[in-house]
């Protein structure tokens, strides 16, 4: 477990999503993120804290996606530190079944009841406002709720979900979206921020940040032209996700269709309150039209 500095006072490890790393003082530290389950935690514990004689103060957590929360409850109890969260975030990271409920839309099978989807619960101690000096919150809405990413005093900005690599996307194409119209917003906020670097949890860090978010928008546009082309003589959503992953030859499995399929309804959402599609129940089934 590698920590890397970046910065003065500012470091990351890539477990593989990234925990940010702050120091506050010689001896203190901050987190952005705690890894995706105990055995990250206790990595982190003994290869990145106990080695340095670093105390962990808190975790900000960017959104309460397993694989960034996941390791929050062990890290608390081992070092005593608070965990910072706000809004939807903090009501999921305290209540994680809400997780896999959203995305499924109804009580979930045990199939989607996993570490990946659900992360152990862990009491929030409270929001922003704990945040320690030289520890900047920056609202990034779309991939969660309401995630955000963080500004150190250092000039680097952590970014969190909102931009994925662009080998992932020419693997997966669908990134995961909870709200396309935040989502959209967010990269143009981003293509406007000034850092010393950029630190996405799933990309490689950089300096100039505009090509990635070419590509993820680029994707983004993409997608929602290959629904509104499919709807044209009207589709249930099941068969327009079968649409997208018959266009990119993909074959869905199990975590897809709720982590993809809770994408492509929150596509669907926004064309139609867009005013690009409409839908209707025909026939006894919820069908989408383009207009």
């Amino acid at each position: 477990m590698e920590l890397i500095q970046v910065a003065p006072r500012t470091y990351y490890v890539d477990i593989p999503a990234k925990v940010g790393v702050y120091q506050v003082s010689d001896t203190e530290v901050w987190f952005i993120d705690s890894g995706n389950d105990k055995d990250a935690a206790r990595k982190l514990a003994n290869k990145v804290l106990a080695p340095r004689g670093w105390t962990l103060k808190g975790i900000a957590v960017t959104h309460s996606h397993a694989d960034h929360i996941g390791g929050c409850a062990e890290l608390k109890k081992r070092t005593g530190c608070i965990v910072c969260s706000e809004g939807i975030e903090k009501s999921i990271t305290e209540n994680t079944i809400l997780e896999p409920v959203s995305l499924y839309g109804g009580w979930p099978m045990k199939t989607w009841r996993n570490k990946f989807l659900k992360a152990p619960e862990c009491t929030v101690d409270g929001g922003w406002d704990l945040l320690p000096e030289g520890l900047e919150p920056i609202e990034l809405k779309g991939h969660a709720y309401d995630m955000y990413g963080f500004r150190t005093a250092d000039g680097v900005v952590f970014l969190a979900d909102s931009l994925v690599s662009e080998s992932t996307l020419g693997k997966y194409h669908v990134s995961f979206v909870a709200e396309p119209k935040g989502f959209l917003e967010t990269l143009d906020k981003i293509e406007t921020m000034d850092a010393a670097l950029f630190v996405p949890s799933h990309a490689e860090p950089q300096k100039d940040i505009s090509p990635l978010v070419g590509i993820n928008r680029s994707k983004t546009m993409e997608i929602l032209n290959i629904l509104k082309s499919s709807a044209k003589s009207g589709k249930s959503w099941d068969d327009l996700l079968k649409s997208v992953f018959d266009h990119y030859g993909m074959v869905l499995d199990m975590s897809q269709y709720v982590l993809s399929g809770s994408t492509i309804r929150s596509y669907l959402s926004y064309l139609c309150d867009s005013g690009e599609m409409t839908c209707a129940i025909e026939d006894n089934k919820l069908v989408y039209r383009t207009v």
